[in-house]
């Protein structure tokens, strides 16, 4: 699946991913 992602959105799914998966580094 390939989406057209903005500079924002692409940072905000990072900040997601990161939350989600890398809880201590947050």
């Amino acid at each position: 699946m390939v989406t057209a992602l903005t500079g924002e959105q692409i940072e905000e799914i990072k900040q997601q991913a990161a939350e989600h998966f890398w809880p201590h580094s947050v």
